[in-house]
């Protein structure tokens, strides 16, 4: 009979309370987009509980001796997608900017200030 403490794996009650956890923090910003109430940074932090949530309870991954090598694994892995992700949105504003006239630039921007003024 194998040890399934040493391995990693969770007790039945921490997939419960993170299955609750991943269903509520799913319901909420969902509802606030039906209703048309959403708001971006709320949105973001129920995306980021979400994330620490499955990682705790799902992955498992926490501060322990035992899974100092996965949290570290992970934690490379969040700051390489970071930057990826930041560094081509970065490219592709800066890309944007260098090939539109300013005319154009501008234009789009208060385009995009109206639009943002309407909702």
């Amino acid at each position: 009979m194998t040890d399934h403490k040493s391995s990693g794996h969770g007790t039945v009650s921490t997939y419960i309370v993170g299955f609750v956890l991943a269903v509520i923090l799913t319901v909420i910003p969902f509802w606030m987009a039906m209703t048309g109430t959403p708001n971006f940074a709320i949105l973001v932090v129920f995306a980021v509980v979400q994330i620490i949530v499955h990682v705790v309870c799902f992955l498992h991954i926490n501060s322990s001796p035992a899974q100092r090598w996965n949290l570290m694994t992970f934690v490379f892995a969040v700051i390489t997608i970071l930057i990826i992700v930041i560094g081509s949105v970065w490219v592709m504003e800066n890309s944007m900017q260098n090939m539109m006239s300013d005319k154009q630039y501008n234009n789009m921007h208060n385009m995009h200030n109206m639009h943002q003024d309407m909702k």
